[in-house]
């Protein structure tokens, strides 16, 4: 008789901590929906961190370029004396290395065994009329400077109405050390500048809404 009592107990407590539920249960619904905020909220914070390493990156690399620029020393020891080269004095190879790059905006040096060639092209312009000003070429203790500014057409000048491809190519007694391009302050350029610093500010706003935005959401998640 015991051992019955006992094992009808047993089934007894068994049965009622089957259909016992604790006070701190979550059902199963709100479980499944805490999972789902938790997913997004780790994608989001993914994207964040994506896209700011990214802008991070892209910045380090400007920074780097820019480093790398400014190790040239820009103090100008002499003039060179230069040769703005005709183009039947151009050598055969160098001119077709021209023709191959003239469409876009470029810059090159060529050497043979007698002179250093600088060229600078300025790419495909929508008509003629355009002319290369040299404003500065001399030489720093380790680098040979050369600044040159693309000129357009002149008001109410008569001007070919088809593509032009302007460039200029100098020539200088052969020497060893790097040829540096100025950038050139054209239009062209500050469109470009200023579409870059546009890009940039974009996505600053961007970043800092969206940050904001995910601190304000997580404060009113507590």
């Amino acid at each position: 008789m015991p051992a019955y009592n006992g094992i009808r107990g047993y089934w007894n407590e068994v049965r009622v901590n089957s259909n016992y539920k604790s006070k701190n249960a979550v059902p199963q619904g709100t479980e499944l929906e805490a999972g789902m905020q938790t997913k997004r909220k780790k994608s989001r914070y993914v994207f964040w961190k994506t896209e700011v390493l990214f802008t991070t990156l892209f910045f380090a690399a400007l920074l780097f370029a820019g480093c790398s620029v400014e190790q040239t020393n820009r103090t100008k020891i002499s003039d060179l004396d230069y040769t703005i080269a005709a183009e039947a004095d151009i050598p055969e190879e160098l001119q077709n290395d021209i023709e191959e790059k003239k469409a876009a905006d470029f810059k090159m040096t060529y050497k043979d065994s007698e002179f250093l060639y600088i060229v600078r092209g300025y790419g495909e312009q929508e008509t003629g009329g355009y002319s290369i000003c040299i404003r500065d070429l001399y030489l720093t203790s380790n680098a040979i400077i050369f600044d040159t500014e693309l000129i357009g057409p002149r008001k109410g000048e008569t001007i070919s109405k088809s593509p032009s491809y302007p460039y200029i190519v100098v020539k200088v007694e052969l020497r060893d050390e790097n040829v540096v391009f100025v950038y050139e302050k054209t239009f062209k350029n500050r469109e470009k500048l200023q579409i870059f610093m546009n890009f940039v500010q974009n996505t600053q706003i961007r970043l800092t809404k969206f940050y904001y935005s995910a601190k304000v959401k997580r404060e009113i998640r507590r």
